[in-house]
């Protein structure tokens, strides 16, 4: 392995870059010295913008647009996050899915200064396998299963083609399923969280598959990891855990967190042709970038508020300001780190933690002691 690119005073592109793994990667390079440029294809709030980023709105499917862009421009490196993930069938709208994922794609290969590029990061995915055999290395072969997968699976071809005949520096980084704080509302953790806050009955398929999660700090590791490597080349590189997890283990596990949750097994179908176990060797990585995942879901509560819910779910009673106040900070860290919402968290937290007072400690016993509190962790309460 060999690490030796100078990054300070670089500029950085991110396409994608206000999504979940895009801001993510958009902090960490600042900390590590870049001058970052964020394309997106909607205007991000003003509220959710980060200090000294530049931020263009321009859809990557629009050739024209983008070129007008980006003519001007001189980036070092390129970070391709571009599009979203889409499983749905081609007859329901998948032929905008591929345009955004490949088109996008070669619009932006076409629309950046290659003189002065040093690294371009392409974003690829797990759904790239299809049905292959678990663990999905990289050199099986593609067998994609929707638009969406089809679309970077051909992203990936090109982009490979492009460097076996023009030497254009990409590495293709193939991402498994990634959590955190943050994350979108619509994806799976934060759904099932959800779901087992609200007490509620939710449906979910019967949970036989095998899945590999990876915590974002790990993957945004992995990233930065890849733009200093001189070796990684036209190279496909599996970025997650390598550890598999069944679906309904993990939905177990989180309505055990919570203390509760209603969940229905099998009430949703599989998707046609998913594969039921989608996991990653993860050998390249570490050969190639001495990188590995250092997060587990395990990890996940036993840093942020295990001893919380245990003593909720214990009935245990106390009058202790210090023991409540530690536990109240618990909470706040269990609840933004593993309910993935900045936004609803401080909703979530406040609703829960007031559940937790009232069921447990007995408000109108303790009042006069949690409002004395209630400055020490105002985060929660904001």
């Amino acid at each position: 392995m060999k690490l030796s690119k100078k990054l300070n005073k670089n500029n950085l592109l991110i396409v994608g870059g206000t999504g979940f793994i895009g801001s993510n990667v958009t902090k960490k390079a600042l900390k590590n010295g870049f001058k970052v440029t964020v394309i997106s294809k909607n205007k991000c709030p003003q509220n959710k913008q980060i200090n000294c980023v530049d931020y263009i709105n321009v859809d990557i499917s629009n050739e024209k647009d983008l070129h007008h862009i980006l003519k001007d421009r001189v980036f070092e490196y390129v970070l391709n996050l571009g599009g979203y993930v889409d499983h749905k069938n081609f007859s329901e709208g998948g032929k905008e899915v591929f345009e955004t994922h490949f088109s996008g794609t070669l619009n932006l290969v076409k629309s950046i200064n290659k003189d002065t590029l040093k690294g371009f990061i392409q974003i690829g995915s797990s759904d790239e396998y299809g049905a292959n055999i678990a663990p999905q290395k990289e050199n099986q072969r593609e067998m994609p299963i929707s638009p969406y997968s089809i679309a970077k699976t051909s992203a990936t071809h090109f982009l490979q083609m492009l460097h076996r005949t023009e030497k254009f520096p990409v590495v293709i980084l193939r991402l498994f399923l990634v959590y955190g704080p943050g994350q979108d509302s619509s994806r799976f953790l934060p759904q099932i969280i959800k779901g087992c806050l609200s007490g509620k009955e939710f449906g979910t398929s019967s949970g036989e598959q095998l899945r590999d999660f990876c915590y974002i700090e790990d993957i945004t590791d992995g990233i930065l990891k890849a733009m200093k490597s001189d070796s990684v080349n036209g190279e496909i590189i599996n970025l997650a855990s390598g550890d598999p997890i069944s679906i309904r283990t993990v939905i177990e596990k989180v309505k055990t967190f919570i203390g509760k949750g209603n969940p229905k097994f099998g009430k949703i179908a599989y998707r046609v042709g998913e594969n039921m176990s989608l996991y990653a060797d993860t050998s390249r990585a570490e050969h190639l970038l001495g990188w590995s995942s250092k997060t587990t879901i395990e990890d996940i509560p036993s840093k942020y508020g295990c001893d919380l819910i245990k003593f909720r779910l214990a009935g245990t009673c106390t009058t202790s300001p210090a023991l409540i106040s530690r536990l109240l900070w618990n909470l706040y860290l269990f609840v933004r780190k593993f309910l993935f919402c900045d936004v609803d968290c401080l909703y979530v937290a406040r609703h829960y933690t007031i559940y937790f007072i009232e069921s447990d400690i007995r408000i109108s016993q303790r009042l006069s002691c949690v409002k004395n509190l209630l400055s020490s962790v105002s985060i929660v309460f904001t």
